[in-house]
């Protein structure tokens, strides 16, 4: 059995295509988990009215990208899930390839190739781990290519496919991070524990970049994914077993340094990645 669950938060320009491309899916799902942060439109109804077997979970306010995660994939009925961003919609062949591909192995987690919502970019081809404790998303950015289903270090959950029983044993995302890292650290976690996450370059899907955190102007980032960024950073790194490295720890301090000259140069919002980072020792390290 198959469940979709599918993050949702204003997320009514992307409604029809989402859900014109999961019921022309060559394998079909089987139901529809639908988790809404408190959107201030009819995101969710629409959604609801335009797939079949859908299960509305509809927070009376945000409780963030992780919570509604956990939520989604706890109330799930089917063995495999396919998670889902709202700004998100899928290759007709999608769920057929990633579900066969999860039938091959244990302990594995599917990361497919993410491109932006027009097909020209990649967003994501799985995601890596550089120097200095930087996660960034592979290839992203980049025009598309040729390339070959491969062993990887993590995956966005923009758009993953795993077992329900593999994401509850590891105890989900943690919620604390609310949004951006939670899935670095999940990934890290997962990996401890000897699972494998496969990219699959022939399952795609299409994505459209930070919709529910533009800033006001239209730009990637706005003031509050600066401040989480540099706040979750700060946790995911102290999260791992990287922390107990001297060298690990020197290099992530001018990581640091670096995504700050970063922020003051590319984002304006200095402030708030200080705010961040204050943030992050006043609460501790995430756990």
């Amino acid at each position: 059995m198959i469940s979709i669950v599918i993050i949702n938060y204003n997320g009514i320009k992307f409604a029809d295509k989402l859900a014109e491309s999961l019921n022309c899916q060559t394998m079909p799902y089987d139901e529809v988990v639908i988790v809404d942060n408190n959107s201030r439109e009819r995101s969710a109804e629409l959604l609801q009215s335009k797939l079949r077997n859908t299960v509305l979970i509809d927070f009376a306010h945000n409780k963030g990208f992780a919570c509604a995660v956990n939520a989604g994939v706890k109330a799930a009925a089917g063995e495999t899930v396919v998670l889902l961003n709202n700004d998100i919609y899928l290759d007709s062949s999608f769920i057929e390839k990633s579900a066969k591909e999860l039938k091959k192995e244990e302990k594995l987690f599917i990361a497919p190739l993410v491109l932006d919502y027009d097909g020209k970019k990649i967003d994501s081809a799985g995601d890596c781990i550089l120097r200095g404790f930087r996660p960034v998303k592979r290839h992203g950015g980049r025009d598309l290519f040729p390339m070959t289903k491969e062993v990887v270090s993590g995956f966005s959950m923009s758009a993953a496919v795993f077992r329900r029983r593999d994401f509850i044993g590891l105890g989900g995302l943690d919620e604390r991070f609310f949004m951006y890292f939670e899935d670095v650290d999940f990934s890290i976690r997962a990996s401890k524990r000897g699972y494998r996450v496969i990219f699959l370059p022939d399952c795609i899907a299409y994505h459209f970049i930070s919709a529910g955190t533009k800033s006001s102007h239209g730009g990637v980032y706005s003031p509050r994914k600066v401040f989480r960024e540099a706040r979750n950073r700060v946790w995911a790194f102290f999260k791992s077993d990287m922390r107990k490295n001297p060298l690990s720890v020197a290099l992530f301090v001018l990581g640091t340094l670096s995504s700050f000259i970063f922020h003051i140069r590319a984002t304006g919002c200095w402030v708030e990645y200080l705010e961040g980072l204050l943030a992050s020792m006043k609460v501790g390290r995430g756990g």
